[in-house]
C-alpha cells in the first residue's frame, strides 16, 4: 500500500514539475526562433575535420575511395565551391548540409593543403 501511494505521489510530482516547465516557457513572452538565435558558421578547419578528413586525411593527400588529392589540386575557388555545393561522383553533396558561408570557408581553406605541400 505504501509503495502505491509514493508511486502516485511521484506521478504527481513529475506531473507539476512537467506542467510548471511547460508554463514558464510558454509564459515568459518571449520566443525563441531560429532568426532570433543567430548561427555561427564554422570555420573552414571546423568544417573540414568534420566532413571532409575521412576521405581525403588531414593534409588533403589521402584520397581514400577515389577522393582527389587537394594538396596537389589545381581546381579553382569558384569551382570547388561548386564541388562541394554540388557533390561529384561518390563525393556527397553539401548544400543543405553547410552554409553557403562554410562551403566557402572549407573550399578557401583547402587553398591552404596545396600551399602546405
Amino acid at each position: 500500500m505504501k509503495a502505491s501511494i509514493k508511486a502516485q505521489n511521484l506521478r504527481i510530482f513529475m506531473l507539476f514539475i512537467a506542467g510548471s516547465m511547460f508554463w514558464a516557457c510558454q509564459s515568459s513572452g518571449t520566443k525563441t526562433t531560429s532568426q532570433d538565435t543567430p548561427y555561427l558558421a564554422m570555420d573552414g578547419k571546423k568544417v573540414y575535420d568534420m566532413y571532409c578528413v575521412a576521405c581525403h586525411g588531414a593534409d588533403g593527400k589521402m584520397s581514400f575511395s577515389g577522393a582527389t588529392d587537394l594538396s596537389s589540386s589545381t581546381m579553382d575557388l569558384d569551382t570547388r565551391i561548386l564541388q562541394i555545393t554540388h557533390g561529384k561522383g561518390v563525393m556527397n553533396a553539401f548544400k543543405g548540409i553547410l552554409t553557403e558561408e562554410e562551403i566557402e570557408n572549407v573550399a578557401i581553406y583547402i587553398e591552404e593543403l596545396r600551399v602546405s605541400k
